[in-house]
């Protein structure tokens, strides 16, 4: 058994309308990665009106903000962060009170840890924290207490995934904490199901013997989703067609497998529409609707890069609508994006889709506040971009440096952003009816190069990795108050 390692000014574009026409770490070694950076978004907005370049938030504007994050203790919300993309599957958080207006030094570090390879975003359920990563030869599922960041276990097996390109070798995927169950999938599609209590291993498959999946360019990525009483995950199997499979989450049984679609880096997502049941996986080629229950396919949607063995799909499909009957894909360069209406009876029909200067993220998540959609470009400049949700119209694009550079990102309530650029900086913005103000920027970097992973927010704590650190920054309010406001958490 392996022993642990552990003993300032912006510029904005805006748009009057118009649909848009176009090694280990360990030992000091570093690995070049793409670029990328992380936010967390916390409200939006649009205008179709020309400014100069955005300008930090000015007093009263600080002073709006804080009024509008003063802390009611009798709606206070605090959350864990079980599964990639959030509590919801969203990329939102439901914690609108943490504090975003920091002091130049950044927020306040409760503990950082060594980590290995991997852009796995750590996990948080039942006050423990896992985050899976890479060692040498071996891929590591290691559990900390989340608030004071003591060890409790770890779980290795070997890893013998090399990248042919100067990116990590791994691992890709994101935990999954249900109840007092841990799902894990490593780059080479070990699937291990482990304790949560105490790491060990109750059940575990080698998808890649039983199923042979394509080889994908930088190593097997796409997480699974917990549906019920099943994993379903977007494998690319050539065996069995074994596109899209599910296993049963007790066992590790297979109950069916679906399609002989090559996997991307998409995570699939489920919606109830009417009475009916669907889950949507966003393979390398096409946008595919499926029965969770059976594997039976209602429908599939091209969508993706024909002829090219690198760019493969990463963003996973978003739901917006009130209902959450609606789904939106994107990839750029070159899709674009579209958007589709799903109904009761497994039919579906295109709203919209755009091409260029719309949005054209690459591998970076989605968010949506009310009418309004926000993504990342794919461009070096990574624009910061706002469409109309109901048509794919431009709204706005918002440039900030290099500070925010491929940005991932995650929603806090509906007011503010926190990003973390590729090279380690921190930001707070507010989005107003202009565009995006800067609260807070730290003066140094909170990591080293390169940061490619989404954080996570839980009971006010923000935990950011790149392939050397795992840190924990405090978000949370005086400890007088955070005191009062827990006393009837305990």
């Amino acid at each position: 058994m392996i022993r642990s390692i552990f003993d300032e000014g912006g510029s904005l574009r805006l748009h009057k309308g118009g649909r848009s026409s176009d090694n280990s770490l360990m030992n000091g070694n570093t690995h070049k990665i793409l670029i990328c950076s992380v936010t967390v978004w916390i409200g939006g907005c649009s205008n179709d009106t020309e400014m100069p370049l955005q300008e930090r938030a000015s007093k009263d504007e600080l002073s709006q903000i804080e009024k509008e994050s003063e802390i009611d203790s009798s709606k206070l919300v605090i959350s864990d962060w079980p599964r990639m993309f959030g509590p919801s599957g969203n990329s939102r958080s439901p914690e609108t009170w943490v504090d975003v207006n920091w002091p130049a030094s950044g927020p306040e570090v409760v503990w950082e840890m060594p980590v290995g390879l991997g852009y796995s975003s750590p996990v948080i359920a039942k006050g423990k924290l896992v985050v899976l990563h890479r060692i040498d030869d071996w891929e590591l599922a290691t559990c900390y207490e989340a608030e004071k960041g003591q060890f409790l276990w770890e779980t290795a097996w070997p890893a013998s995934y090399q990248n042919q390109y100067e990116y990590s070798r791994g691992t890709y995927t994101t935990p999954i904490i249900d109840g007092d169950r841990v799902y894990v999938l490593g780059a080479t599609c070990q699937l291990l199901c482990l304790s949560l209590p105490d790491g060990s291993r109750l059940w575990e498959r080698d998808l890649e013997a039983d199923y042979q999946p394509h080889e994908l360019p930088y190593g097997f990525g796409a997480t699974p989703l917990l549906e019920k009483d099943r994993l379903l995950i977007n494998l690319g199997g050539q065996l069995e067609e074994s596109g899209i499979i599910a296993i049963d989450k007790m066992s590790g049984e297979t109950l069916w497998t679906s399609t002989e679609e090559e996997a991307s880096y998409c995570t699939p997502i489920a919606t109830t529409v009417g009475s009916r049941r669907f889950v949507l996986v966003l393979s390398k080629q096409n946008l595919n609707c499926l029965d969770p229950e059976t594997g039976d396919l209602y429908w599939q949607e091209e969508f993706g890069i024909k002829n090219s063995r690198e760019r493969i799909n990463a963003v996973s499909p978003f739901l917006v609508g009130r209902d959450k009957d609606k789904v939106i894909v994107t990839f750029g360069p070159g899709p674009g994006a579209r958007m589709f209406q799903l109904s009761s009876d497994g039919s579906h029909n295109e709203i919209w889709s755009t091409r260029r200067g719309g949005l054209e993220s690459q591998y970076t998540n989605l968010l949506m506040k009310e009418d309004l959609l926000f993504g990342f470009s794919y461009r070096t400049s990574c624009e910061f971009r706002c469409v109309d949700l109901m048509t794919g119209e431009s709204k706005w694009a918002w440039h900030f440096d290099h500070a925010l550079r491929r940005s991932m990102s995650i929603q806090v309530g509906n007011q503010h952003v926190i990003a973390l650029g590729q090279e380690g900086h921190l930001l707070s913005l507010a989005p107003n009816s202009k565009g995006p103000r800067l609260i807070s920027r730290v003066e140094e970097p909170v990591l080293s190069p390169n940061c490619f992973t989404q954080p996570i927010l839980s009971r006010g704590l923000l935990y950011v990795r790149n392939e050397e650190f795992l840190k924990c920054m405090s978000l949370r309010p005086d400890s007088v108050t955070w005191q009062r406001l827990t006393a009837t958490d305990q």
